[in-house]
Protein backbone atom coordinates (compact mmCIF):
# COMPACT_ATOMS: atom_id res chain seq x y z
CA UNK A 1 0.00 0.00 0.00
CA UNK A 2 0.90 3.74 -0.40
CA UNK A 3 2.44 5.21 2.60
CA UNK A 4 3.08 8.84 3.46
CA UNK A 5 6.49 10.58 4.10
CA UNK A 6 6.51 9.48 7.19
CA UNK A 7 5.02 5.89 7.07
CA UNK A 8 1.61 6.04 7.80
CA UNK A 9 -1.42 4.67 5.37
CA UNK A 10 -4.28 7.90 4.93
CA UNK A 11 -7.49 6.54 4.03
CA UNK A 12 -10.39 8.90 3.00
CA UNK A 13 -13.63 7.83 5.20
CA UNK A 14 -16.93 9.27 4.00
CA UNK A 15 -20.73 8.31 4.56
CA UNK A 16 -22.84 10.41 2.50
CA UNK A 17 -27.06 10.17 1.57
CA UNK A 18 -28.24 7.96 -1.11
CA UNK A 19 -30.22 9.25 -3.81
CA UNK A 20 -33.88 8.51 -2.30
CA UNK A 21 -32.68 11.32 0.40
CA UNK A 22 -33.45 14.80 0.14
CA UNK A 23 -29.90 15.91 0.44
CA UNK A 24 -28.48 13.07 -1.86
CA UNK A 25 -24.94 12.49 -2.27
CA UNK A 26 -23.90 15.14 0.18
CA UNK A 27 -21.30 13.75 2.29
CA UNK A 28 -22.75 14.34 5.70
CA UNK A 29 -19.69 12.99 6.85
CA UNK A 30 -15.49 13.40 6.58
CA UNK A 31 -12.93 12.06 8.37
CA UNK A 32 -9.34 10.97 7.43
CA UNK A 33 -7.90 7.84 8.79
CA UNK A 34 -4.29 7.88 9.34
CA UNK A 35 -2.52 4.37 10.70
CA UNK A 36 1.16 4.29 11.69
CA UNK A 37 1.58 0.28 11.29
CA UNK A 38 4.74 0.41 13.39
CA UNK A 39 3.12 2.31 16.48
CA UNK A 40 -0.17 -0.20 16.25
CA UNK A 41 -1.85 3.52 16.30
CA UNK A 42 -4.77 5.13 13.93
CA UNK A 43 -5.61 8.60 13.91
CA UNK A 44 -8.91 9.95 13.02
CA UNK A 45 -9.60 13.59 11.97
CA UNK A 46 -13.04 14.49 11.36
CA UNK A 47 -13.63 17.80 8.50
CA UNK A 48 -16.85 19.38 9.19
CA UNK A 49 -18.89 19.14 6.48
CA UNK A 50 -19.88 23.09 6.49
CA UNK A 51 -16.19 23.78 5.75
CA UNK A 52 -16.30 26.36 3.01
CA UNK A 53 -14.16 25.98 0.44
CA UNK A 54 -13.18 26.66 -3.26
CA UNK A 55 -13.76 23.65 -6.06
CA UNK A 56 -11.88 22.83 -8.51
CA UNK A 57 -14.33 24.52 -10.79
CA UNK A 58 -13.60 28.11 -9.06
CA UNK A 59 -17.26 27.42 -7.30
CA UNK A 60 -17.43 28.00 -3.17
CA UNK A 61 -19.36 26.35 -1.23
CA UNK A 62 -19.40 23.85 1.46
CA UNK A 63 -17.13 20.86 1.79
CA UNK A 64 -19.82 19.06 1.74
CA UNK A 65 -21.13 19.29 -2.07
CA UNK A 66 -18.12 18.54 -3.48
CA UNK A 67 -18.28 14.72 -4.61
CA UNK A 68 -21.87 15.56 -5.53
CA UNK A 69 -20.83 18.48 -8.20
CA UNK A 70 -17.62 16.24 -9.43
CA UNK A 71 -20.24 13.32 -10.06
CA UNK A 72 -22.50 15.24 -11.94
CA UNK A 73 -19.90 17.41 -14.10
CA UNK A 74 -18.22 13.81 -14.93
CA UNK A 75 -21.41 12.10 -16.07
CA UNK A 76 -21.39 9.77 -12.64
CA UNK A 77 -17.65 9.01 -12.43
CA UNK A 78 -18.11 7.89 -8.72
CA UNK A 79 -13.98 7.35 -8.82
CA UNK A 80 -13.37 11.08 -9.86
CA UNK A 81 -16.20 12.62 -7.58
CA UNK A 82 -14.12 10.26 -4.63
CA UNK A 83 -10.82 11.85 -6.11
CA UNK A 84 -11.99 15.22 -6.23
CA UNK A 85 -13.23 15.21 -2.37
CA UNK A 86 -10.01 13.03 -1.03
CA UNK A 87 -7.60 16.14 -3.08
CA UNK A 88 -10.07 18.96 -1.18
CA UNK A 89 -9.32 17.30 1.83
CA UNK A 90 -5.67 16.83 1.18
CA UNK A 91 -5.31 20.61 0.76
CA UNK A 92 -7.10 21.37 4.48
CA UNK A 93 -5.20 18.80 5.93
CA UNK A 94 -1.58 18.54 3.69
CA UNK A 95 -2.04 14.97 4.27
CA UNK A 96 -1.30 12.45 1.13
CA UNK A 97 -5.50 10.38 0.76
CA UNK A 98 -4.36 7.92 -1.57
CA UNK A 99 -7.33 5.79 -0.48
CA UNK A 100 -10.56 6.00 -0.02
CA UNK A 101 -14.14 4.54 0.98
CA UNK A 102 -17.66 6.41 0.78
CA UNK A 103 -20.15 4.39 2.18
CA UNK A 104 -24.30 5.46 1.30
CA UNK A 105 -26.51 5.88 5.00
CA UNK A 106 -28.70 3.07 4.21
CA UNK A 107 -25.84 0.31 2.68
CA UNK A 108 -24.21 1.59 5.75
CA UNK A 109 -26.98 -0.01 7.94
CA UNK A 110 -26.89 -3.42 5.93
CA UNK A 111 -23.25 -3.66 5.94
CA UNK A 112 -23.32 -3.41 9.87
CA UNK A 113 -26.09 -5.77 9.95
CA UNK A 114 -24.26 -8.28 7.67
CA UNK A 115 -21.67 -8.06 10.65
CA UNK A 116 -24.12 -9.10 13.31
CA UNK A 117 -24.10 -5.27 14.89
CA UNK A 118 -21.25 -3.56 17.13
CA UNK A 119 -20.49 -3.08 20.42
CA UNK A 120 -20.41 0.58 21.63
CA UNK A 121 -19.32 2.31 24.58
CA UNK A 122 -22.09 5.27 25.02
CA UNK A 123 -20.52 8.17 26.99
CA UNK A 124 -23.17 10.56 27.31
CA UNK A 125 -26.83 9.40 27.12
CA UNK A 126 -28.89 10.93 24.40
CA UNK A 127 -32.84 11.82 23.91
CA UNK A 128 -33.17 13.86 20.38
CA UNK A 129 -37.01 14.07 19.97
CA UNK A 130 -36.24 16.01 16.43
CA UNK A 131 -34.20 13.01 14.67
CA UNK A 132 -35.69 13.04 11.23
CA UNK A 133 -38.38 10.94 10.51
CA UNK A 134 -40.51 9.48 6.88
CA UNK A 135 -42.12 12.53 5.06
CA UNK A 136 -40.83 15.54 6.80
CA UNK A 137 -41.89 14.21 10.30
CA UNK A 138 -39.94 13.91 13.64
CA UNK A 139 -39.21 10.84 15.90
CA UNK A 140 -37.50 10.14 19.35
CA UNK A 141 -34.04 8.98 19.41
CA UNK A 142 -32.64 7.96 22.79
CA UNK A 143 -30.14 5.56 24.21
CA UNK A 144 -28.69 5.45 27.62
CA UNK A 145 -25.03 5.39 28.43
CA UNK A 146 -22.89 2.55 28.79
CA UNK A 147 -22.46 -0.47 27.17
CA UNK A 148 -24.22 -1.24 24.60
CA UNK A 149 -25.03 -3.43 21.14
CA UNK A 150 -25.88 -1.61 18.29
CA UNK A 151 -27.75 -2.81 15.35
CA UNK A 152 -27.51 -1.03 12.06
CA UNK A 153 -30.17 1.22 12.28
CA UNK A 154 -29.51 2.28 16.11
CA UNK A 155 -26.17 2.65 15.27
CA UNK A 156 -26.82 4.85 12.21
CA UNK A 157 -29.29 7.12 14.52
CA UNK A 158 -26.42 7.37 17.11
CA UNK A 159 -24.00 8.68 14.49
CA UNK A 160 -26.43 10.82 13.03
CA UNK A 161 -28.37 12.24 15.79
CA UNK A 162 -27.74 16.35 16.14
CA UNK A 163 -30.07 19.06 17.57
CA UNK A 164 -29.69 17.62 21.35
CA UNK A 165 -25.50 17.60 21.12
CA UNK A 166 -23.22 19.60 19.25
CA UNK A 167 -21.56 19.14 15.96
CA UNK A 168 -18.29 18.37 18.25
CA UNK A 169 -20.02 15.38 20.10
CA UNK A 170 -21.36 13.88 16.87
CA UNK A 171 -18.23 13.67 15.16
CA UNK A 172 -16.42 11.63 17.53
CA UNK A 173 -19.88 9.10 17.50
CA UNK A 174 -18.90 8.59 13.87
CA UNK A 175 -15.35 8.07 15.04
CA UNK A 176 -16.67 5.64 17.72
CA UNK A 177 -18.62 3.58 15.12
CA UNK A 178 -15.54 3.16 12.60
CA UNK A 179 -13.98 2.10 15.77
CA UNK A 180 -16.50 -0.52 16.40
CA UNK A 181 -16.68 -1.78 12.63
CA UNK A 182 -13.07 -1.64 11.98
CA UNK A 183 -12.47 -4.11 15.34
CA UNK A 184 -15.54 -6.43 14.40
CA UNK A 185 -14.29 -6.52 10.77
CA UNK A 186 -10.84 -7.52 11.95
CA UNK A 187 -12.52 -10.44 14.59
CA UNK A 188 -14.84 -11.38 11.41
CA UNK A 189 -12.44 -11.58 8.98
CA UNK A 190 -10.27 -13.73 10.94
CA UNK A 191 -12.91 -16.61 11.16
CA UNK A 192 -13.65 -16.78 7.87
CA UNK A 193 -12.03 -19.31 5.02
CA UNK A 194 -10.66 -17.88 1.98
CA UNK A 195 -14.18 -17.99 -0.05
CA UNK A 196 -15.99 -16.59 2.74
CA UNK A 197 -13.62 -14.15 2.48
CA UNK A 198 -14.27 -13.39 -1.10
CA UNK A 199 -18.24 -13.10 -0.53
CA UNK A 200 -17.36 -10.70 2.43
CA UNK A 201 -15.57 -8.46 -0.17
CA UNK A 202 -17.85 -8.85 -2.94
CA UNK A 203 -20.67 -7.46 -0.23
CA UNK A 204 -17.96 -4.94 1.35
CA UNK A 205 -17.20 -3.36 -2.56
CA UNK A 206 -21.31 -3.69 -3.19
CA UNK A 207 -21.75 -1.36 -0.46
CA UNK A 208 -18.71 0.70 -0.64
CA UNK A 209 -17.45 3.23 -3.14
CA UNK A 210 -13.38 2.26 -2.93
CA UNK A 211 -10.40 1.80 -4.50
CA UNK A 212 -9.00 -0.46 -1.64
CA UNK A 213 -8.45 -4.03 -3.68
CA UNK A 214 -9.25 -7.01 -1.60
CA UNK A 215 -5.15 -8.28 -1.83
CA UNK A 216 -4.85 -4.60 -0.23
CA UNK A 217 -7.39 -5.36 2.34
CA UNK A 218 -6.09 -8.76 3.07
CA UNK A 219 -2.71 -6.86 3.20
CA UNK A 220 -3.22 -4.89 5.71
CA UNK A 221 -5.64 -6.89 8.38
CA UNK A 222 -2.75 -8.37 9.90
CA UNK A 223 -1.62 -4.93 11.15
CA UNK A 224 -4.73 -3.46 11.70
CA UNK A 225 -5.29 -6.95 13.99
CA UNK A 226 -2.40 -5.34 16.10
CA UNK A 227 -4.48 -1.93 16.71
CA UNK A 228 -3.48 -0.63 20.39
CA UNK A 229 -4.14 2.74 20.15
CA UNK A 230 -7.04 5.42 18.62
CA UNK A 231 -6.89 8.53 18.51
CA UNK A 232 -9.92 10.91 17.85
CA UNK A 233 -9.84 13.90 16.79
CA UNK A 234 -12.04 17.20 15.39
CA UNK A 235 -12.03 20.49 13.31
CA UNK A 236 -14.24 22.49 15.03
CA UNK A 237 -15.26 26.14 16.00
CA UNK A 238 -17.29 25.31 18.47
CA UNK A 239 -15.22 26.13 22.15
CA UNK A 240 -14.55 29.20 23.58
CA UNK A 241 -10.66 30.40 22.95
CA UNK A 242 -10.96 32.55 25.89
CA UNK A 243 -11.40 29.78 28.48
CA UNK A 244 -9.23 26.67 28.80
CA UNK A 245 -11.99 24.45 30.39
CA UNK A 246 -14.30 25.58 26.97
CA UNK A 247 -11.36 25.00 24.52
CA UNK A 248 -11.41 22.11 22.22
CA UNK A 249 -8.16 20.41 20.58
CA UNK A 250 -8.60 21.64 17.26
CA UNK A 251 -10.37 24.29 17.19
CA UNK A 252 -8.73 26.16 14.29
CA UNK A 253 -11.81 26.96 12.25
CA UNK A 254 -14.21 29.92 13.45
CA UNK A 255 -18.06 30.57 12.58
CA UNK A 256 -18.39 32.87 9.56
CA UNK A 257 -20.02 36.10 8.90
CA UNK A 258 -23.20 35.14 7.63
CA UNK A 259 -23.79 38.29 5.57
CA UNK A 260 -20.58 37.62 3.40
CA UNK A 261 -21.17 33.86 2.38
CA UNK A 262 -25.16 34.46 1.33
CA UNK A 263 -26.22 34.10 4.94
CA UNK A 264 -25.38 30.68 5.45
CA UNK A 265 -24.10 29.08 7.77
CA UNK A 266 -20.31 28.08 7.27
CA UNK A 267 -17.05 27.81 8.79
CA UNK A 268 -14.06 29.10 7.71
CA UNK A 269 -10.12 28.12 8.92
CA UNK A 270 -8.92 31.06 11.47
CA UNK A 271 -7.36 34.15 9.65
CA UNK A 272 -9.03 33.56 6.78
CA UNK A 273 -11.69 35.23 4.88
CA UNK A 274 -13.19 35.29 1.39
CA UNK A 275 -10.90 36.44 -0.80
CA UNK A 276 -8.13 33.98 1.03
CA UNK A 277 -10.26 30.92 1.78
CA UNK A 278 -7.48 28.47 1.22
CA UNK A 279 -5.83 30.02 4.29
CA UNK A 280 -4.98 26.49 6.10
CA UNK A 281 -1.73 27.12 7.61
CA UNK A 282 -3.48 25.86 11.06
CA UNK A 283 -5.50 23.23 9.80
CA UNK A 284 -2.57 21.35 7.97
CA UNK A 285 -0.37 22.01 11.27
CA UNK A 286 -2.74 20.56 13.44
CA UNK A 287 -3.68 17.23 11.28
CA UNK A 288 0.50 16.71 10.52
CA UNK A 289 0.73 16.80 14.90
CA UNK A 290 -1.71 14.72 15.34
CA UNK A 291 -1.35 11.75 12.60
CA UNK A 292 2.94 12.31 12.59
CA UNK A 293 3.47 12.38 16.19
CA UNK A 294 1.17 9.31 17.85
CA UNK A 295 3.96 8.70 20.50
CA UNK A 296 3.26 11.90 21.99
CA UNK A 297 -0.93 10.96 21.86
CA UNK A 298 0.24 7.81 23.35
CA UNK A 299 1.97 9.10 26.62
CA UNK A 300 -1.18 11.31 27.70
CA UNK A 301 0.88 13.52 29.88
CA UNK A 302 -1.17 15.98 32.31
CA UNK A 303 0.61 19.54 31.49
CA UNK A 304 0.50 22.54 33.87
CA UNK A 305 1.51 25.59 32.66
CA UNK A 306 3.01 28.41 35.51
CA UNK A 307 3.91 31.84 35.21
CA UNK A 308 7.07 32.39 37.32
CA UNK A 309 7.60 35.65 35.85
CA UNK A 310 8.98 38.65 38.57
CA UNK A 311 5.95 40.95 37.24
CA UNK A 312 7.79 43.98 38.78
CA UNK A 313 10.89 43.04 37.07
CA UNK A 314 9.20 42.45 33.85
CA UNK A 315 7.54 45.36 33.72
CA UNK A 316 10.78 47.75 34.75
CA UNK A 317 11.80 46.15 31.32
CA UNK A 318 8.69 46.51 29.39
CA UNK A 319 7.11 43.66 29.25
CA UNK A 320 2.92 42.97 30.39
CA UNK A 321 3.03 39.55 31.75
CA UNK A 322 -0.63 39.83 32.22
CA UNK A 323 -2.40 36.59 31.15
CA UNK A 324 0.67 34.86 29.50
CA UNK A 325 0.38 31.68 30.94
CA UNK A 326 -2.89 31.19 30.21
CA UNK A 327 -2.58 32.45 26.68
CA UNK A 328 0.14 29.80 26.33
CA UNK A 329 -1.99 27.33 27.94
CA UNK A 330 -4.70 28.12 25.30
CA UNK A 331 -2.10 27.39 22.33
CA UNK A 332 -1.38 24.44 23.63
CA UNK A 333 -4.40 22.90 24.10
CA UNK A 334 -5.93 24.05 20.69
CA UNK A 335 -2.73 22.11 19.11
CA UNK A 336 -4.07 19.02 21.43
CA UNK A 337 -1.76 19.16 24.68
CA UNK A 338 -3.77 17.61 27.67
CA UNK A 339 -3.68 20.95 29.79
CA UNK A 340 -5.47 20.75 32.96
CA UNK A 341 -3.78 23.43 34.97
CA UNK A 342 -2.84 27.36 35.08
CA UNK A 343 -1.61 29.15 37.88
CA UNK A 344 1.02 31.95 39.26
CA UNK A 345 4.36 30.61 41.23
CA UNK A 346 4.97 31.74 44.83
CA UNK A 347 8.62 32.04 43.51
CA UNK A 348 10.23 33.47 40.54
CA UNK A 349 12.19 31.51 38.76
CA UNK A 350 15.51 32.59 37.17
CA UNK A 351 14.71 30.65 33.40
CA UNK A 352 12.09 28.77 31.93
CA UNK A 353 11.97 25.51 33.49
CA UNK A 354 10.54 21.83 32.89
CA UNK A 355 9.55 19.82 35.95
CA UNK A 356 9.04 16.46 35.49
CA UNK A 357 7.91 14.15 38.31
CA UNK A 358 10.02 11.59 39.40
CA UNK A 359 8.15 8.44 38.82
CA UNK A 360 7.70 9.59 35.18
CA UNK A 361 9.52 10.22 31.96
CA UNK A 362 7.39 11.98 29.21
CA UNK A 363 10.17 11.94 25.94
CA UNK A 364 7.76 12.75 23.40
CA UNK A 365 6.10 14.81 25.13
CA UNK A 366 9.36 16.91 25.94
CA UNK A 367 10.49 17.20 22.43
CA UNK A 368 7.25 18.62 21.07
CA UNK A 369 7.11 21.28 23.79
CA UNK A 370 10.21 22.43 23.05
CA UNK A 371 8.91 23.05 19.46
CA UNK A 372 6.74 25.92 20.97
CA UNK A 373 8.80 27.32 23.76
CA UNK A 374 12.54 27.63 24.46
CA UNK A 375 13.15 25.14 27.63
CA UNK A 376 16.21 26.34 29.17
CA UNK A 377 16.24 24.13 32.09
CA UNK A 378 14.63 20.24 32.55
CA UNK A 379 14.48 18.77 36.31
CA UNK A 380 12.88 16.20 37.52
CA UNK A 381 11.87 16.82 41.14
CA UNK A 382 9.61 14.16 43.52
CA UNK A 383 8.85 17.37 45.64
CA UNK A 384 7.42 19.26 42.75
CA UNK A 385 3.41 19.05 43.52
CA UNK A 386 1.18 19.61 40.44
CA UNK A 387 -2.25 18.10 41.77
CA UNK A 388 -1.93 14.41 40.78
CA UNK A 389 1.71 14.94 38.97
CA UNK A 390 2.43 15.39 35.57
CA UNK A 391 4.98 17.73 33.31
CA UNK A 392 4.50 21.49 34.48
CA UNK A 393 6.25 24.22 32.44
CA UNK A 394 7.14 27.32 34.39
CA UNK A 395 7.59 30.29 32.37
CA UNK A 396 10.74 33.37 33.36
CA UNK A 397 11.13 36.49 31.66
CA UNK A 398 13.77 34.55 29.06
CA UNK A 399 10.42 33.55 27.49
CA UNK A 400 8.82 37.68 27.21
CA UNK A 401 11.96 38.06 25.64
CA UNK A 402 11.33 35.44 22.45
CA UNK A 403 7.67 36.09 22.20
Amino acid sequence: MILDELGNINALIVWYSGIADWGWLLTDTIMVASFNPKLGAVTFLSIPRDLFVEYDTGFKWRLNGVYRTKYLATEWDEDAAAKALAAKVADVTWLEVPYYMLIDFEWFVTFIDELGGVDVDIREPIYDPYYPGPNNSYQIFQIAGGEQYLSGDTALKYARSRQTTSDFSRTLRQQQIIKAVIKKVVWKVGTLQLNSLQDLYSTFEQMMVTNVSMKQMLGILPKVEALEFFFSFVYTADCDLRYLDLTEPGCVLRHADRASFWWAAVVIPEWASYGNLNYYKKTQDFAFWVTHHQEFLMEAADIGVFNGIDKQAARNAGYNVNGVASQLALDLKIRWFNVIDIDNTEEFYDKTTLFLPGYGWYPATVDMLKSFVDIAEIRIDETWEFGSGGVSLILWQDYLNKL
